[in-house]
């Protein structure tokens, strides 16, 4: 449909500060001047924040459709995911679950009268056949009804994908399978090997035992607590130069958390560097009589420096709630990249994508290992460029890319 079209300055490319599904996909485009980026910034989702308090939907009025939207987008972004049908499903959960958080963010009420001028960044012309997030809104707003959610509510084929895929371990294609085979919850996949002939890895038997913990959310104080445990040991293996930060919702201030992500890193001069301080740490962790179940085993990157760990911790007496196991992740880099690795990992994911897409825009590739000219969608020859700026904090990659510095609490 048509409606108000907000205006570009003259001789300016309109610049959107919301992902295109290509932006997610790997889609090229050429870069902008940086001047004209940096005259389009304050439609970056990475500075509107800086200048909007996010409302609970409470304070909206009774006019107010921002919940039935952003839900309603949501569950359609979980069917796609679900579905899995012609590989385009992924982008098109990608966009669709994009745009419900954006929904979800937005301070401004949106109701039946003004939703067009509200909700404007999500007026996009999606790549062919992907289906358009404004189209399914406006069919809504006219008829009552979400097209694309016809039928699907009361599928019980659909619904028992989605149920399983909430398991740690399971996608599309195995939780078609299982639900082929009969199971229809993750109470059918309790205590087996495997279900009416489809094995169950040796992740998927730990997401169902673990099921009910991983659901919990952490609360702020417990995931300090086991933030100053880790950080303890870890000076006791590796002196006192090495540095343990709480990232994620917890360093942007949230109450809760659904799992304690730690940032890793040793000061320089130190050593090692990043390589081989998950293992120890972990093995530290274990002898110090603290239960860790490992769901994805260390792994490091040659060309960055970095290791990857994903478990479950069950926190001591006087840390938690030793009742349950918590899920855990480490990550671990170099000092060198220690500022890009804590954007990225403090979030939220809409801001980071915002500010990639921006850096994206002047021809930049902004990751957690480092800020470099784009030059390949190869990942490791795209590493193994110089970084353009040696950041020593968060700051210098803001003033970097002239962004207005967002101090992590109002990231969203």
């Amino acid at each position: 449909g048509g409606g108000y079209m907000e205006r570009v300055p003259e001789g300016v490319r309109r610049v959107d500060g919301n992902d295109s599904a290509a932006d997610e996909s790997g889609g090229e485009e050429e870069p902008l001047a940086p001047h004209r980026v940096d005259d389009c910034r304050e439609k970056f989702f990475c500075q509107k924040v800086l200048h909007q308090a996010s409302a609970p939907p409470a304070q909206f009025g009774p006019d107010a459709i921002n919940e039935e939207i952003w839900r309603s987008l949501e569950l359609m972004a979980d069917n796609f995911k679900s579905r899995n049908g012609d590989g385009q499903d992924r982008f098109r959960a990608n966009r669709f679950r994009k745009a419900s958080q954006t929904v979800k963010n937005l301070a401004a009420e949106v109701t039946r009268h003004n939703w067009r001028e509200k909700l404007l960044s999500l007026r996009q012309k999606p790549p062919a056949g992907q289906g358009s997030v404004w189209d399914a809104i406006e069919s809504w707003v006219l008829t009552g009804h979400w097209t694309r959610l016809e039928g699907q509510q009361d599928d019980p084929t659909l619904a028992a994908v989605n149920a399983l895929m909430e398991v740690w371990g399971i996608g599309p294609t195995t939780a078609r399978e299982l639900v082929a085979a009969g199971a229809a919850s993750v109470a059918d996949l309790v205590g087996r090997e495997s279900y009416q002939g489809v094995r169950l890895s040796e992740e998927v038997k730990k997401g169902v035992r673990y099921f009910s913990d991983m659901k919990l959310k952490i609360p702020r104080d417990e995931v300090g607590r086991i933030r100053d445990l880790v950080c303890g040991l870890a000076q006791q293996e590796f002196g006192p130069n090495v540095i343990v930060e709480a990232v994620g919702s917890y360093r942007r201030g949230k109450p809760q958390s659904h799992d304690v992500d730690l940032l890793i890193t040793q000061r320089e001069g130190s050593s090692p560097d990043s390589h081989g301080l998950v293992p120890k740490l972990l093995q530290r962790l274990r002898d110090s009589g603290i239960e860790v179940v490992d769901l994805k085993h260390p792994q490091s990157e040659t060309v960055s420096g970095t290791e990857v760990y994903l478990g479950l911790l069950r926190p001591p007496p006087g840390v938690g709630d030793s009742s349950v196991m918590r899920r855990f992740d480490i990550r671990a880099y170099p000092i060198r990249n220690y500022p890009y690795a804590l954007l990225h990992m403090t979030g939220s994911d809409q801001f980071n994508r915002s500010m990639r897409l921006f850096a994206k825009k002047k021809g930049i590739k902004l990751s957690d290992n480092g800020m470099r000219a784009r030059i390949s969608d190869d990942r490791r020859q795209q590493n193994e460029m110089p970084n353009m700026t040696e950041a020593k904090c968060e700051r210098d990659i803001f003033d970097f890319l002239k962004l207005d510095y967002v101090v992590r609490g109002t990231r969203a």
